[in-house]
């Protein structure tokens, strides 16, 4: 059983073509989107840049639907649109199961300057989630000192983050946001993948029996 992961297409679409190329020739039982769906639209207003953003977003929902297969996504920071009324692909919207795993959104706190600023306000979001060993949890933040360094070699991640992965164990914690940090690492029981796109790279493709990784 497997799944393919992704995140920070930043109104790529070329990238998202291929990837829905690829899950059309490369069956998956689910797609999922870890935020930074859509263009910026830096400059504009802010009801421009929702208006923009949301016509990107129904362009790449038409896109993905195309796979046949069941496909989520949350916001990253940049996305500023408003959710169409009973979009069953925002996976916020309702609680999923998915073959047995809980799907856990988390979609991440904008902070002033840096995750650092937030870290109480992430702690409380994340206590109040029903995270376990059988939870798959779809943010966008990483954890800090695991795929998460910037081009400056900085640790970015969320402290928060990481002592909830170490406490709850969830089999899988899927992020994005630091696209020069994207691979693979395991942070105690729970792997943890940095799905962003870069370098050539898509996506990554999960067995969720073994969760076995490859990337293309």
């Amino acid at each position: 059983m497997k799944i393919l992961v992704t995140s920070d297409f930043h109104g790529d679409f070329r990238c998202m073509r291929s990837i829905v190329e690829y899950a059309v020739k490369n069956p998956v039982e689910g797609i999922f989107i870890c935020g930074d769906l859509v263009e910026e639209y830096d400059g504009e207003s802010f009801s421009l840049q929702q208006q923009k953003q949301l016509k990107d977003y129904l362009k790449l929902r038409e896109l993905f639907d195309r796979t046949n297969t069941k496909w989520y996504y949350i916001f990253g920071n940049n996305d500023l649109f408003v959710v169409p009324k009973d979009d069953e692909h925002y996976l916020p919207s309702g609680n999923k199961l998915f073959f047995g795993y809980s799907l856990i959104p988390f979609e991440m706190i904008v902070a002033p300057k840096s995750c650092k600023d937030n870290e109480k306000d992430i702690a409380y979001s994340l206590s109040i989630l029903s995270i376990t060993e059988k939870s798959i949890v779809v943010a966008h933040q990483p954890p800090y000192g695991c795929l998460d360094k910037n081009s400056d070699g900085e640790n970015c991640g969320s402290i928060s983050v990481r002592e909830m992965i170490l406490k709850n164990r969830p089999y899988i914690y899927l992020c994005g946001h630091m696209h020069e940090a994207r691979g693979t690492q395991y942070l105690g029981e729970t792997l943890v993948l940095n799905c962003s796109i870069g370098d050539g790279h898509h996506a990554f493709v999960i067995d969720l029996e073994d969760r076995g990784v490859i990337e293309f």
